[in-house]
């Protein structure tokens, strides 16, 4: 059976924060592979306020072509419609039914998953792989969340935010060792993030 771990995101930029709990996910918790998903249209986000997909999904296959216990779907891209967690889980459930699947997720996004869409149904599905840092709890969990999370002790995190390297790069300031350097040589290349984002 193929133990895989799935991270989501926009990645807009992907950068080295989601490279490094993806590799330690892997690593602790002894994945085969650890699967990359870009969101094609998260419904969190407005439309204008995302870089086109095509440009996401090419910076995430630069990012991790070098690991190769890294892949890159793009299932929620081609889908062209709102994607959640659980549409993006049921339909790896459904199409490898013999794998085991688990969600890699960051410290500061656990205690957001009471909120996440149909997370009853998510859990009954996928385990929860989630970085663990010395001094954060998750007593407020529910224990039907609690019980499905398996943490990465003294994970190693690098707080990033992606609009904030957005903003230095239309800023013009450096985003160097924060975001893969052939990720930076692509954003240059075609001039993205350049011009400030609608509001």
């Amino acid at each position: 059976m193929m133990n895989i771990g799935i991270i989501g995101g926009t990645f807009d930029p992907i950068h080295l924060g989601h490279l490094l709990i993806a590799e330690q996910a892997r690593n602790h918790m002894n994945l085969d592979k650890v699967w990359f998903i870009p969101a094609g249209h998260p419904p969190h986000k407005q439309e204008h306020h995302i870089t086109p997909a095509k440009h996401r999904l090419e910076m995430v296959k630069i990012a991790t072509e070098e690991n190769s216990a890294f892949e890159v779907l793009d299932w929620e891209i081609k889908r062209e419609k709102l994607s959640y967690t659980i549409d993006t889980v049921n339909w790896a459930v459904k199409t490898y039914p013999t794998y085991q699947f688990s969600l890699i997720v960051g410290t500061d996004m656990v205690n957001n998953l009471p909120s996440w869409y149909r997370i009853e149904k998510l859990v009954q599905q996928v385990t929860i792989i989630a970085m663990h840092r010395p001094g954060f709890t998750s007593e407020s969990l529910p224990e039907f969340i609690q019980e499905k999370v398996r943490w990465v002790e003294d994970a190693v995190e690098i707080f990033l935010s992606a609009s904030q390297l957005r903003d230095n790069i239309t800023c013009g300031r450096s985003i160097r060792y924060a975001v893969p350097s052939e990720v930076c040589r692509y954003i240059k290349e075609h001039q993205l993030y350049e011009s400030p984002r609608l509001s």
